[in-house]
């Protein structure tokens, strides 16, 4: 018993330096601590490529300004999450072609 815990140490280990090690020298690696997204600002917003995918913070007073602005808001947390609390009327849906399909039909109002 002793012998196979100390075994499955050893790999584990060893799995952690080689996954680590090789991380490091990738040129596309994955960082190890998330990254502070920054904040959009107005200009910001205005000026998204939709052919990059960007990944922005919105700060609790543009939230305000959007759901006053009837912008629609897409909760993509699981549904757990979505019933313990979300912004009134955003839309939930583990389903990608539901959320396409809804959108969709807004386009034309």
């Amino acid at each position: 018993m002793k012998n196979s815990l100390s075994q499955v140490s050893f790999f584990v280990i060893i799995s952690v330096v080689v996954g680590i090690g090789s991380n490091w020298f990738r040129n596309d690696s994955i960082s190890l601590l998330a990254e502070e997204l920054k904040t959009a600002t107005s200009t910001d917003l205005l000026d998204v490529d939709i052919s990059n995918h960007v990944l922005m913070a919105i700060s609790i007073e543009q939230a305000h300004e959007f759901y006053d602005g009837n912008v629609i808001f897409v909760d993509a947390r699981d549904l757990e999450y979505y019933q313990k609390g979300h912004i009134s009327g955003a839309w939930n849906s583990d389903n990608f072609s539901e959320l396409i399909f809804k959108l969709d039909s807004l386009q034309g109002k």
